[in-house]
Order: C-alpha cells, then structure tokens, then sequence
C-alpha cells in the first residue's frame, strides 16, 4: 500500500474517530443536562415532601382536637339528656302530687331549655363526628400523597445514579477516542 492510500485510509479513521468523538461529546453533554434537571426535580420532590409532611402534621393535629371535642360534646349531651330526664321525673312527680299549675309550668319550660340543649349537644357531637372524619379522609389523602412523593423522589434517585453511571461510561469513551485520535494521526513524515 501507497503513502497516499495510507493517508486517505488515516483520514477516513480520524474523520470517523473525529465523528464519534463529537457524538460522544454531544451524549455526555444531554447526560449531563439530564442529570442537571434529575437534581432539580429531586429538590421539587425533596420540598414537596417537607410541605406535605407538614400538613399531614397539622391534619393529624386536628383530628386529635376534633376528637377531643366531640368526646366533650358527646358528654355535653349525655348530662343534658340526663338533665331532662330528672326534670321530666320531678314534672310527673309534681302533676301527680297536685303542685300548682304555675310551678309545674316552670318545670315545663325548664324542661323544654334542657331539651333543646341536650339536641343542641346532640347536633353539636353530630357536626364534629363528621369534621372528624373529614379529618381523618384529608389524613388518608396526605399519607398517600407523601407516599407517591417518596416513591418519586427514589424513582429520580435512581435515574441519577443511572445517569451518572451513563456519564461516566460516555466520558471514558471520549478519552479512550481522543487518545486514538492521537495515535491514528498522519505524521508530518507520511504527506
């Protein structure tokens, strides 16, 4: 083979090389870009978490004091029922020991307070019962919530470590076609 076959062989091969470079070069800058917004997205992921954290705290916070109030109200409506029972007592004690009409009125009316109080309480155990459970569903959202956070935030983890492994295989081929490169060269003898 001819010094000029020789040439336009190692120009081929540094033109091909050269090519590849460049192509390597380009992958490891999209891989390096990637793992940039893989960073990124982990930060995102990272915050949202804390922020649903937080409010899965607060929401727990809650359902704690709801409880707490509705096992008030449910005491509240236990001694109001108990309340107008005894005055319901006392009234039919009262009609039946022939007491004026003007006392047993009274009772009545006191009656009809302590009744409305115990429905109030009774309303009022209602109402907290389903804060409660509302409560308790905003809970159930955020666990889930927090849950499908972490499982992203691993998911992006494990994207960046792939990306990094990816990085470093292209960036070891770069070196390794440099090096060729610089093997492969026409000398300044073979012109």
């Amino acid at each position: 083979m001819c010094i000029r076959d020789r040439f336009r062989v190692m120009k081929s091969v540094e033109a091909q090389s050269s090519a590849m470079v460049q192509r390597l070069q380009s992958q490891l800058a999209e891989l390096q870009s990637s793992n940039q917004e893989n960073r990124g997205r982990r930060r995102e992921l990272e915050a949202e978490v804390a922020t649903m954290t937080a409010q899965l705290n607060g929401c727990r916070e809650d359902l704690i004091k709801f409880q707490r109030e509705r096992n008030q109200a449910q005491a509240d409506a236990l001694e109001a029922e108990e309340k107008a029972g005894k005055l319901e007592e006392a009234l039919d004690d009262m009609r039946k020991g022939g007491v004026p009409a003007a006392v047993v009125a009274d009772l009545e009316v006191k009656l009809a307070a302590a009744s409305a109080e115990a429905a109030e309480a009774t309303a009022g155990q209602d109402r907290l019962t389903s804060e409660l459970e509302e409560a308790r569903n905003r809970v159930s959202a955020l666990d889930e919530d927090v849950a499908r956070l972490r499982e992203q935030e691993m998911a992006a983890l494990e994207g960046q470590e792939e990306l990094k492994k990816q990085l470093s295989r292209a960036h070891a081929q770069v070196v390794e076609l440099k090096h060729c490169l610089l093997y492969t060269s026409p000398s300044p003898r073979d012109s």
